[in-house]
């Protein structure tokens, strides 16, 4: 509750995409957000707005807001009590600024429907990421731990838009990292590794002369299973000696400290990569599952 913001690091942007099969089918909404999480309240009331301008088109059905998970973006858009701890309340002027935001990137995503493909890449980034609980990892059952080659998810998804008359419109990464290359003192509003990463590949297609976010490219670097994935690739460290944090407690001298990460990059050096690479076409698929919280049985053991 003491961490009270104090200026801004790189602007947060929510980053649409709209695909339609056709001009008869129901077209389908992903929305990256440079926020910690999405919530029941924002989406609700981004669903609101825009059945007042478009009617039946939109719903919560069709409509995806996804979240980078950024530790440094501003609280208060949530609708349960204990959101609202840490940021002191509900902050009215950080909902209604994510919410028009949202909504304006959708608009300007549909207006500007065209036709063309999506193809879709995959492969591998290593160095970007560590298991921050790597002891922990340690007590998974060794048959499921030796079903994979690392403690972290290394795999990066691409779906690349490509217009038909060969115009790349954008793209959409996947990769689980969380975002924290800003420390725990930070106090600057910041987008943090995924934010900058789209900065960096936005600038690269439409041109460094244009102002960030206003290109007609728009890249993505959505969030994936992030869990205990750090971008902190040096390992948690202290801040006043360098030296390793203790890795059952994560404490230096009984004191929870960390460096930043030293990989900002790599999302995008891999995006571009990846870019060149993907040849495969996409098939318009959408697939939505409701998950029953309240019905769901937990066992120990």
């Amino acid at each position: 509750m003491e961490q009270i913001g104090g200026g801004l690091h790189l602007r947060l942007f929510s980053r649409a995409f709209v695909v339609q099969a056709n001009p008869s089918s129901r077209p389908v909404v992903f929305v990256n957000l440079d926020a910690g999480m999405s919530s029941q309240l924002l989406k609700t009331q981004v669903v609101e707005r825009l059945k007042t301008e478009y009617g039946s088109i939109f719903d919560h059905d069709n409509v995806m807001l996804s979240a980078t998970h950024t530790h440094s973006g501003p609280a208060g858009f949530f609708q349960y009590a204990l959101f609202y701890i840490t940021s002191l309340g509900f902050v009215r002027e950080t909902l209604d600024a994510m919410v028009n935001g949202i909504v304006q990137s959708i608009q300007m995503a549909y207006a500007s429907l065209t036709p063309g493909r999506i193809l879709f890449g995959e492969g591998i980034l290593k160095n970007a990421s560590i298991n921050r609980s790597p002891l922990s990892y340690l007590n998974n059952p060794s048959s499921e731990r030796s079903r994979y080659s690392a403690n972290v998810d290394q795999e990066m998804t691409l779906l690349k838009f490509l217009a038909d008359d060969g115009r790349e419109l954008g793209m959409i990464s996947w990769f689980s990292v969380h975002g924290t290359s800003m420390n725990n003192t930070n106090r600057l509003v910041s987008s943090d590794n995924k934010g900058m990463a789209s900065v960096l590949f936005e600038q690269w297609m439409n041109g460094p002369e244009r102002e960030v976010g206003r290109g007609p490219f728009v890249a993505a670097f959505a969030q994936a299973n992030e869990g205990d994935v750090s971008p902190n690739t040096r390992g948690a460290r202290c801040i006043d000696t360098g030296l390793p944090c203790d890795e059952l407690t994560s404490t230096c001298a009984r004191r929870v400290s960390s460096l930043a990460a030293r990989r900002l990059c790599y999302h995008f050096s891999a995006a571009i990569a990846l870019m060149s690479l993907v040849r495969q076409n996409m098939r318009p698929v959408r697939k939505h599952t409701v998950c029953r919280q309240g019905q769901i049985q937990l066992t120990s053991g």
